[in-house]
């Protein structure tokens, strides 16, 4: 007689639904789902989506020939190259360095033979800044990397970002990168040129050595491959310290298949020369850049290996003396000025003696056309915590101050040059940036955050080429002045686009005498009817910078206006706590921002601005 036995089943793994198991992965980091994956076959393929997703859906690179070989593997894999929808050119996140394009040789069409270039004028052979040629776009290397960007089919979303500064985030002088930058700063084997990449965040963009990129190079690489390859793109960012146009290339704004493929953008974000402390605190930021000079004292010497102290002491050093060349004198004392050295890019490498960075038979020895100390003297490139020094185009905080835009350079009774600094080409970058803008027909969010805002502004609601986009967000931020009058371009954009606006942001605008209230009353006017969210944030009005502010609206956080049912935010600002508070910060949304907005110019007055009790 043969016995039976009750057989119970087991309940595995592999019994979990894949919906399930992909549910509890999402709550997962990545780490953490690289080891759930290796654990078995089942859970390697079920948790396939959340892997790809979160690690692959933005990837980022620096155009170099590292991340071109790491970049080659995932778009080498259809289905992982499927999961990318975002790409990312920036430069090193740890340094900040400001260079793209390392381990690369990049072809350049042939420089200018006579003279050199600097501020975008021709000047004298003593200043020694090298200007190289438009880079080439039909060369191997591009192809490349546009073999390997057009795998990804998915990917409609494009950013190049200038990464935060080197001296951020606990660096230390042992970490192994220190090794890496010491290296990058010495001189290069296979007979490439010499150049000191930015580390201090104040060589700035622009004109590179062949084995470098600029941003805007990085950006004609971008848009070229993007028309090439016909991908349609929906989200454009442009976030870098400072946009120099140098090898700007305008040709493929009348290309129509880069057209075709622009005409699909429903984001594009500009942001360019804004000071961090504008940045800091707000709530749609996830990065703060920062400047240099706002942080980094004399003190922070000792964190720096040697070749980046060597840099620092050039730079900080005085200057005495003249430098002559083809017969001409000139006098550093425009070196005050010349602030664009930040901003132009060019390599910095002729300006270092021995110590500074080159050891004894580098490329530069000892008495080679600059003596320690020439080219910048103590106190140069920016005042102590301000953007701009005292005497620039700009005025403190607001943009354009009355001077010409250009940089004009003239002869004093001494036979010395100076220069008016303006930031370079500001006219060309926003031509090029407002017909950018204007050929993304279906654009739905577009966000302007830089100094020459105003300028963008004109071009863009210019009568030649209206826009025929409908926005539904627009943040304006660190603008010029406006005057807010009928015709203006700032009130053309929030009428012309006042019944599909659902999102409205203005921080830190400078306006005419007047034209805060008129802000006012052009958005209360027709109440903005699809308006869910608005934010005001320090509106400053007149050459008094006198604050816009809601005195009668209560201060306070999330509160809800019992007439229009809106929330709103009402919070004060003051510079000091001795400085009598002021009430410029408001954000307003939900379903009753409209008939709210009704109700602002009943609470609106002009605060005149304090003096400085320091002072």
């Amino acid at each position: 007689m043969q016995s039976s036995s009750n057989s119970s089943t087991k309940t595995t793994i592999r019994d979990l639904p894949p919906e399930l198991t992909a549910e509890i992965a999402s709550h997962l980091e990545l780490k953490d789902i690289a080891k759930v994956r290796l654990s078995c076959k089942y859970l390697y393929e079920n948790t396939y989506y959340n892997f790809a997703t979160l690690g692959f859906r933005t990837i980022t690179t620096d155009f170099s020939l590292r991340s071109l070989e790491e970049l080659t593997l995932i778009s080498s894999n259809p289905r992982l190259a499927g999961y990318v929808k975002e790409l990312t050119i920036a430069n090193n996140t740890w340094w900040g360095v400001g260079y793209l394009g390392e381990g690369l040789v990049w072809h350049r069409s042939e420089p200018p033979k006579s003279g050199r270039y600097y501020n975008g004028k021709l000047q004298s052979q003593s200043k020694q800044w090298t200007h190289l040629g438009s880079l080439a776009l039909e060369q191997s290397n591009i192809q490349q990397w546009r073999h390997v960007i057009e795998r990804f089919t998915n990917c409609s979303s494009f950013s190049i970002w200038y990464s935060r500064n080197i001296l951020h985030d606990g660096y230390q002088s042992d970490d192994e990168n220190t090794t890496w930058m010491e290296r990058r700063m010495g001189k290069r084997p296979g007979g490439l040129p010499m150049a000191h990449p930015s580390v201090l965040d104040v060589l700035g963009d622009g004109v590179r050595d062949d084995d470098q990129l600029s941003f805007v190079d990085a950006l004609m690489i971008l848009v070229f491959i993007i028309s090439k390859a016909k991908m349609s793109v929906e989200k454009f960012m442009i976030n870098i310290r400072n946009f120099v146009p140098t090898h700007l290339d305008l040709a493929h704004l009348d290309d129509p298949t880069f057209r075709a493929c622009w005409a699909t953008v429903r984001e594009f974000t500009f942001r360019s020369s804004v000071p961090p402390t504008l940045i800091t605190g707000l709530e749609d930021d996830a990065h703060n850049h920062f400047n240099f000079w706002d942080s980094y004292t004399e003190s922070d010497d000792e964190t720096l290996c040697s070749s980046c102290q060597g840099a620092l002491r050039s730079i900080r050093s005085d200057s005495g003396t003249d430098i002559e060349s083809d017969g001409n004198s000139e006098d550093d004392g425009d070196s005050e000025d010349d602030d664009d050295s930040d901003v132009d890019g060019e390599s910095h490498a002729d300006e270092f003696t021995e110590g500074d960075g080159y050891t004894e038979g580098g490329d530069y020895a000892e008495g080679d056309e600059y003596a320690e100390g020439d080219e910048y003297s103590e106190g140069d490139e920016y005042s102590e915590g301000d953007e701009y020094a005292e005497g620039d185009e700009y005025t403190e905080g607001y943009g354009y101050a009355d001077s010409d835009e250009s940089s004009e350079v003239s002869e004093d009774g001494n036979g010395s040059n100076s220069a008016s600094f303006s930031l370079p080409d500001s006219t060309k970058v926003a031509a090029y940036l407002s017909k950018l803008i204007s050929l993304a027909h279906n654009l739905e969010s577009l966000t302007i955050q830089s100094n020459y805002g105003d300028k963008i502004m004109d071009n863009l609601m210019s009568n030649d080429s209206p826009p025929q986009f409908k926005l539904k967000s627009f943040c304006l931020m660190f603008g010029a002045r406006y005057r807010m009058t009928q015709g203006e371009s700032l009130a053309r954009l929030i009428i012309q686009h006042s019944q599909t606006l659902e999102q409205l942001r203005l921080y830190d605008i400078g306006m005419e005498e007047g034209g805060a209230m008129n802000l006012v009353e052009t958005i209360g006017e027709d109440g903005l009817p699809a308006l869910q969210f608005l934010r005001l944030s320090t509106i400053v009005d007149g050459p008094l910078d006198e604050q816009l502010s809601f005195s009668d609206i209560p201060l306070g956080w999330s509160l809800i206006d019992d007439t229009t049912g809106a929330h709103f935010t009402h919070t004060s600002i003051k510079k000091s706590a001795s400085e009598p508070e002021r009430t410029t910060n408001l954000m307003v949304w939900g379903p009753g921002t409209s008939d709210f907005l009704r109700t602002l110019k009943d609470f609106a007055v002009i605060l005149p601005e304090e003096p400085d009790p320091e002072i």
